[in-house]
């Protein structure tokens, strides 16, 4: 197996095995990335129990490249979604979120869209 073909079968599985990655603290309560690496093993097993997502095996279509590089911007995809959606509701959360730039910068643009 080549390098390339090595990476990309590393990002592919990170991206379908390991929820906890991308998952928002905010949501889960649980900030992945501080937890040990057998911590974090454990909550992506769970994650994928609770919300019944399947596991790899040979019948599972590779993702695409541009879904595998940009999946990393999912959480900031998802907090622009929820600005758009339920502004009313997000406003008290944003201080504690790391997310609090990426609300002022989107919530500022939206004001601004005709209805």
């Amino acid at each position: 197996m080549s390098l390339v073909n090595k990476s990309a079968f590393f990002a592919h599985q990170k991206t379908l095995l390991e929820p906890g990655s991308y998952f928002h603290r905010e949501h889960s309560g649980i900030d992945y990335l501080s937890l040990l690496l057998a911590l974090q093993h454990a909550h992506n097993r769970r994650l994928l129990a609770q919300y019944q997502l399947p596991l790899l095996d040979a019948r599972t279509p590779k993702l695409p490249d541009v879904m595998i590089k940009q999946w990393v911007d999912l959480p900031k995809t998802a907090w622009i979604l929820g600005v758009y959606l339920l502004p009313a509701l997000l406003p008290w959360r944003v201080e504690n979120t790391r997310y609090a730039t990426l609300h002022q910068q989107v919530a500022s643009k939206i004001k601004l869209m005709p209805d």
